[in-house]
């Protein structure tokens, strides 16, 4: 699948990869910069995780590309069930038995093309 950015997009999972998180993080975000981010990005009244703290919130987590992606940033998952009161993860069909497995602590939904989220949710978190 082509997303717009691609490149700043290849240079932010290197840095990622590098473990140059911070830099690698803020260049991933540039995708939602680009004016064709309106035809993949999801729709959901709730904003988009901006690195405030989460301690005492719901985050929802939800992937905005395709199920390889899903299981890439899957390392994420626990730094984020850790920093929140409560997360729900939405993920592949494909992925729900494995995700509900690994990550105990939070409620993992099936992606089914609708919203998922609901007023208790503060956040979103893409992976």
């Amino acid at each position: 699948m082509f997303l717009p950015g691609t490149a700043f997009n290849k240079k932010a999972l290197i840095m990622l990869l590098a473990g140059d998180s911070e830099a690698g993080w803020k260049k991933y975000e540039w995708r939602w910069k680009t004016h064709d981010a309106k035809h993949w990005r999801r729709n959901i009244a709730q904003p988009v995780r901006n690195r405030l703290p989460l301690k005492d919130k719901t985050l929802f987590v939800c992937a905005e590309q395709e199920v390889g992606d899903e299981i890439m940033f899957a390392s994420c998952i626990p730094d984020v069930i850790n920093q929140t009161a409560s997360c729900f993860i939405e993920c592949d069909r494909r992925l729900v038995p494995l995700f509900s497995r690994s990550f105990q602590e939070a409620e993992i939904l099936e992606r089914t093309g609708a919203d998922n989220t609901d007023n208790s949710v503060q956040g979103m978190f893409f992976f």
